[in-house]
């Protein structure tokens, strides 16, 4: 078919065939698997195992409590940090321990987090119990979700061209720019609000403690392309820049002792194991803590399972693209995985998840961007060229994440240490870090005012006319562009429909735009770069420019 010969490799990866029996690829991601189980626990002593959690740790702990306070906020206490903790914590040790690709990383995401708040918007609206009508729509995801995977029907992510994957992978990471940086302009209009001269000097160190972790982030992560210190310290050095970062920045909020002279906003932990919800109605009738399980299931009105058949839709497209395209680039031939790949089984199993988990009062949980594919480059081996060599491929680490993510419910104060700017910093870098990570479209972007006798001519797109190129980076933009304002808008909750309507945008609409061999310029999978050719780097930590790979 016209458009999608940049998706043959895709095609082709294992778990993505159609078997023509119920569960057919569920079954094979699981014998496929078997072989290298045992490795999966030797393989991990290695120092990449505990580098790579500790990254992931910070990466992910600190957008999981931003958005369960959110949640707490805007639910009026329904749904917090403890619910999202949990759901991350079970969710994902269990998914590291059997999962055909425990390198996935699970989490409740934004677009997530938007998704209960709409929930808890529409049951305040009809006068439906928030908790019974959560759990409905659970149950109806987990259904939907399982009948697609019953079919093979993970093997349509190869219709996913790049322009998708690096779309949405973009539209993912501004997510979490944004949200780093709406953070710290925030305290800036909140001074303006009130306007003590107290709160402008806090809000002026918060942004001072985001720039550290930003700057020297980015900073140590780029050490192991500079010509300095030994090559094993560079590694070390590169594989705990974010740890060492926020210890920085940390310290800094300490020894300068600043909370004598103005108040340093520092994340809040619940310091009691319990429902975030603590004025629920009991079944003795007073308030108190919710139940844990949701009592009953018995429907008020009687047509909530309807609406809650209808709700769960849109949330599944959003999971479909989500869990499929996060289980797909970490696991492209160029990230050398050496185990296989695998989508069907680890889709069953957020299907299982998402019945379970809002069952009990707990949010949804999915496949996460930019977070998977950053686990497995943290995992990587790398020469000082930045080359894959290998990864450390193993069920530790990830298993290493979830439980110190979960701990934190036991030990809060051992983690509210950290100021709140740095909580933005560490989605900024995230975001960025993710934003710049071997997506074309972004590179195309920066080219947009680059003279054609610069661009790096090594790379597919470049081979294609120049007004083609940008032509097509403008569409892939004005894509972006719409995707946010959608998200922003009262509709954000049918954003998933909009990106799905882009798989046929691309299949019917881009191919009357581009020839053939213009979408094969700048859709392939797969870059021919050759030893000694100039590439146009664009990773944290090294310079924009060309440099000899």
């Amino acid at each position: 078919i016209t458009g999608i010969m940049a998706s043959t490799s895709i095609k082709q990866m294992e778990g993505l065939q159609f078997t023509g029996r119920p569960f057919g690829m569920v079954f094979k991601d699981i014998a496929r698997r078997a072989k290298w189980y045992w490795s999966d626990w030797t393989d991990a002593w290695h120092p990449k195992t505990l580098s790579a959690g500790v990254f992931m740790f910070f990466a992910t702990f600190a957008s999981t409590v931003a958005l369960g306070e959110l949640a707490r906020r805007k639910t009026g206490g329904r749904i917090g940090v403890t619910e999202y903790l949990l759901m991350q914590c079970f969710t994902g040790v269990i998914h590291a321990i059997i999962a055909g690709q425990p390198l996935l990383i699970l989490r409740p995401t934004g677009p997530i987090t938007v998704f209960v708040l709409q929930l808890s918007s529409l049951a305040d609206k009809f006068h439906m119990d928030f908790y019974v009508w959560l759990a409905w729509v659970g149950i109806f995801v987990g259904i939907y979700m399982t009948i697609i995977v019953s079919f093979d029907g993970c093997r349509y992510i190869h219709f996913l061209t790049r322009f998708l994957h690096e779309l949405y992978s973009a539209f993912v990471c501004t997510i979490y720019i944004f949200d780093g940086v709406s953070g710290v302009s925030d305290r800036f209009h909140n001074v303006v609000e009130t306007n003590p001269a107290s709160n402008f000097s806090a809000a002026l160190f918060m942004f001072i403690l985001f720039l550290i972790v930003v700057v020297v982030a980015f900073y140590l992560h780029g050490t192991m392309y500079r010509r300095v210190l030994t090559k094993t310290l560079r590694k070390l050095v590169t594989d705990y820049a974010l740890f060492v970062a926020v210890a920085i920045a940390v310290g800094v909020s300490y020894a300068t002792h600043t909370e004598k002279f103005l108040v340093v906003d520092r994340i809040q932990l619940p310091h009691h194991f319990g429902p975030t919800n603590q004025n629920a109605t009991t079944a003795e009738g007073g308030p108190g803590p919710r139940a844990w399980l949701v009592p009953s299931l018995s429907p008020s009105p009687g047509w909530l399972p309807a609406a809650a058949a209808l709700a769960a839709i849109p949330i599944v497209f959003l999971f479909y693209i989500d869990q499929n395209v996060s289980a797909l680039l970490p696991q492209i031939p160029s990230t050398k995985i050496k185990k296989g790949s695998y989508f069907n089984f680890s889709f069953l199993l957020m299907g299982i998840a998402n019945v379970i988990g809002p069952c009990f009062g707990l949010p949804f949980v999915t496949a996460s961007l930019p977070h998977s594919p950053q686990f497995v480059t943290a995992l990587s081996n790398v020469d000082s060229k930045g080359t894959v060599l290998s990864v450390v491929e193993n069920r530790v680490s990830p298993v290493f994440v979830y439980a110190v993510c979960g701990s934190a419910l036991l030990m809060p104060s051992v983690l509210e240490i950290i100021p709140e700017g740095v909580v933005d910093g560490i989605l900024t870098f995230v975001g960025l870090a993710g934003l710049f990570h071997d997506n074309e479209f972004i590179e195309r972007v920066f080219l947009l005012g680059t003279a054609p006798r610069d661009m790096p001519q090594n790379r597919a797109y470049t081979q294609a006319p120049v007004n083609r190129m940008h032509l097509y980076t403008l569409i892939q933009l004005l894509c972006l562009a719409c995707c946010w304002v959608i998200n922003r808008s009262p509709a954000g909750i049918a954003f998933p429909v909009f990106i799905v309507l882009l798989v046929p945008f691309r299949l019917k609409v881009l191919t009357r735009i581009f020839t053939e061999d213009e979408l094969e310029a700048f859709d392939s999978e797969h870059l021919n770069i050759e030893e000694g050719e100039d590439v146009l780097l664009l990773t944290p930590g090294a310079s924009y420019g060309t440099i000899n790979h």
